[in-house]
């Protein structure tokens, strides 16, 4: 008899489908669609990119923008961890 949850099951095996269909794109439309993901969320309101930084960062990284941009967005979201005391986040994204 399994002591894990449903939710838990479930959970497992949607991460399990979202990798496998992510490892099925060509490289090429994974990139594009991180490219479009990033703009997506450029759009947010001024008051919540900090917030966002990070996962713009890791989105023009895997869409291979242009590294000046992604290390801007790299270094708002070190500040913003730093602010925030995430300071895993900040070691993890200095190293960039």
């Amino acid at each position: 008899m399994s002591t894990q949850s449903a939710e838990t099951a479930y959970l497992f095996r949607h991460a399990l489908v979202r990798e496998a269909a992510y490892e099925l794109q060509l490289p090429a439309e994974r990139a594009r669609l991180h490219g479009a993901a990033a703009e997506v969320l450029r759009r947010a309101p001024p008051e919540q990119l900090e917030m966002l930084a990070a996962e713009i960062a890791d989105h023009l990284r895997a869409a291979g923008a242009d590294t000046a941009v992604e290390l801007e967005f790299a270094l708002r979201a070190a500040r913003y961890a730093v602010a925030n005391y995430h300071h895993d986040d900040v070691f993890r994204l200095m190293q960039r």
